[in-house]
């Protein structure tokens, strides 16, 4: 009897669940309910009970896409037994992004079984202090607005990795104009609180 392969799919080690990831049922896909992580560089971890097959061309099956089905570049790492495949951004997600990571059908253990359908997780970034942030492209001037929590007292903004700048406080609403803004152009934005402790770094584009 052959033996079955499974899956656990973590976004911390302490959330797992579990299930079948090869099957005797056709179905066409197997989705995990959705999560949400403050984590932009949060790593996922997925966990076989048989080694899994670290061939290059296989590890690349696995991978994240946005909303709109594009791909993002991430890295894959296994564990020393092979049974753990960890999979981390290349770049920070994007806050208030939605994503899905995929084990696609046809990827394959050691052994050289395969899956017989995809596995999927989705999940969305959200902030533990930063609430809203709004970056529309305007020819003359676009204004970045970051919005929080009591506890943030200064916001810094760094465009393309260029140096950071900070924000125009009002109570909870931070913001300023740039020019020469375009859409795409990457935020990092860190958040301090009032004796300038980080207290979250978030990514956004501008749109």
């Amino acid at each position: 009897m052959k033996k079955s392969f499974f899956t656990i799919i973590t976004l911390t080690l302490l959330f797992a669940m579990l299930m079948p990831f090869f099957s005797s049922v056709n179905v066409e896909a197997r989705t995990f309910p959705q999560a949400s992580t403050t984590d932009p560089i949060k790593p996922w971890t997925i966990t076989f009970n048989e080694a899994v097959l670290n061939d290059q061309e296989n590890l690349k099956r696995i991978y994240v896409q946005t909303v709109d089905n594009k791909k993002i570049e991430i890295s894959i790492k296994l564990s020393a037994d092979l049974k753990k495949v960890i999979v981390l951004p290349e770049n920070q997600y994007i806050f208030s992004g939605t994503y899905t990571l995929v084990i696609p059908k046809g990827f394959k253990s050691s052994q050289g079984q395969e899956t017989t359908e995809d596995t999927s997780k989705t999940f969305k970034i959200e902030g533990r202090y930063i609430e809203d942030v709004t970056a529309t492209v305007n020819p003359l001037l676009t204004n970045i607005i970051v919005n929080g929590t009591d506890d943030i007292a200064n916001v810094e903004v760094s465009i393309n990795n260029a140096n950071a700048v900070k924000l125009i406080p009002n109570g909870t609403h931070f913001s300023k104009g740039f020019q020469g803004l375009l859409k795409g152009d990457r935020l990092i934005i860190r958040v301090y609180d009032k004796d300038n402790n980080s207290l979250e770094t978030q990514a956004y584009n501008v749109n």
